[in-house]
């Protein structure tokens, strides 16, 4: 299908959830830089998923299974090219040591999906290192945060300092692990492991921002769990200049001056 979007507008296109299930991927081109993301919504409630950068290598993704919870979580892989493209998957547990592999081959624009999720996009490089800030984190009246970080160099270690804010920039006492951290804690990934920090979701509600610095290259995600069910948050990239939410403001939002129109 062709569609236009006005200068500074968005569009909306949203299937009616009936049927039989489908599954499959969708590209969007166009002649002027675009933003957009996929909102997912059923019986288990509502999650969003941006849209995918390009990894002809791979990719990396958190992986859990809760069957008290029943929290699965799986990937999504798209094939942009008219040839077939054949896949190696492997499971790791958080010490990088590889538990299952797999061999599958993508036939050309070929989908293979599961459950949607937020990806890891890692780029190695030499020497490198690496800040990601995560401007969501919240913990308390039920509401827990797992921030998971991964370092996919296959020999060195990374070393890392997370820093807790607050909403007013004060240091967020929380506590991850089991752990009172109060604004600032360091940790160690081995190579090719990963490392979850979890809030325990107890006492009142607290929100903030996480920035993670190490002196190698890592990828995380922030995932938040509750009554409302899971969601998961990639750090966010730099905007010095202001970002685009494509989102329609609620009705007390339209009552500020920033959101009249």
């Amino acid at each position: 299908m062709t569609a236009l979007i006005p200068a500074g507008g968005l569009r909306r296109f949203k299937s009616d959830g009936l049927g039989d299930l489908v599954v499959g991927s969708v590209t969007a081109n166009s002649d002027q830089p675009l933003g957009g993301f996929i909102l997912f919504g059923g019986l288990n409630g509502l999650a969003g998923v941006p849209d995918s950068v390009a990894h002809p290598i791979g990719f990396v993704a958190p992986m859990e299974t809760n069957t008290v919870s029943e929290i699965n979580t799986g990937i999504a892989v798209m094939n942009l090219e008219d040839s077939p493209v054949d896949l190696t998957l492997q499971i790791a547990d958080e010490d990088g040591a590889v538990l299952a592999s797999a061999q599958a081959v993508l036939p050309g624009l070929g989908h293979l999906a599961t459950l949607p999720v937020v990806f890891l996009p890692v780029k190695l490089a030499e020497d490198s290192s690496t800040e990601l800030d995560f401007a969501q984190f919240a913990d308390g009246a039920g509401l827990f945060s797992q921030i998971i970080l991964f370092n996919p160099d296959p020999d060195l270690e990374a070393n890392l300092t997370l820093v807790l804010r607050d909403d007013e920039g004060n240091p967020l006492n929380v506590d991850l692990n089991g752990e009172q951290v109060s604004g600032q804690m360091t940790a160690l990934i081995p190579a090719g492991g990963l490392r979850r920090f979890g809030s325990d979701g107890l006492g009142d509600l607290t929100t903030g921002w996480v920035q993670v610095t190490s002196d190698r290259t890592v990828a995380g995600v922030v995932l938040f769990g509750g009554t409302n069910g899971l969601a998961g948050v990639g750090s966010s990239a730099n905007q010095p200049t202001g970002f685009v939410d494509p989102r329609k403001p609620t009705p007390d939002l339209r009552s500020t001056p920033e959101f009249q129109w």
